[in-house]
């Protein structure tokens, strides 16, 4: 048998540590409208982001 640990984490905290992983131009929208990057300011969060020397 398996055991998965999760956590929940902060948004803030999510974003930190994709930063440190080396992902950049981080963006982040609160619904798949979105046009543009915005502030998180609602329970979906996505993000898009670029690892640098991938195409």
């Amino acid at each position: 048998m398996k055991t998965h640990e999760v956590a929940i984490i902060s948004p803030q905290e999510l974003l930190y540590f994709i930063e440190k992983t080396g992902f950049v131009k981080v963006q982040t929208y609160s619904s798949y409208d979105a046009r543009a990057s915005e502030l998180i300011t609602d329970r979906l969060i996505m993000i898009s982001a670029q690892k640098p020397g991938l195409s």
